[in-house]
């Protein structure tokens, strides 16, 4: 979805915006054209960020993940995610082998096939047009931490702070 995106994004921001109003997504700032798939990933991101904003400030009851906090400590995630969630915690081992496995074996999204594909070079000049998009989007630059509020805190929700 991401190299999609970024192809609409090289040559029309408007189909950019329909897009997202399609899905029934916030539009803000989409309407631009992007020279990169880098950025067009993290307009993707902001975007999927502005509508948790969204459903947060309604009320409704969502909370928000890092995916890194997750890969930092994937046994304290696991066990946090499911405490939050209401979920017996004898459900647990059982969860972390997902990890193992690819979950999108056989498709074109399998670790064999992705792994195929040269990864895309991150230039300095990406990382500004990038920071700049999130700062016109309301976010810090990618140099800078950025946690939601609502974002789940592992630790916090295990008592262990």
């Amino acid at each position: 979805m991401a190299r999609l995106g970024y192809l609409f994004s090289r040559f029309s921001g408007s189909i950019m915006s329909l897009m997202y109003r399609n899905v029934h997504f916030p539009t803000d700032g989409t309407n631009r054209t992007v020279s990169n798939c880098h950025t067009s990933g993290i307009m993707q991101a902001t975007v999927a960020t502005k509508m948790y904003m969204l459903m947060k400030n309604e009320g409704l009851d969502v909370t928000g993940l890092l995916f890194d906090d997750i890969l930092a400590n994937k046994e304290l995630a696991v066990r946090a995610i499911f405490k939050a969630s209401g979920l017996p915690e004898s459900l647990v081992a059982d969860a972390l082998k997902a990890f193992d496995r690819d979950s999108q074996s056989n498709s074109l999204l399998s670790k064999s096939v992705l792994a195929k594909i040269k990864p895309l070079k991150f230039t300095k000049e990406h990382e500004i047009e990038s920071s700049k998009l999130l700062v016109e989007m309301g976010y810090p630059p990618l140099e800078k931490e950025c946690r939601l509020e609502g974002t789940i805190d592992f630790e916090k929700v295990l008592n262990m702070k």
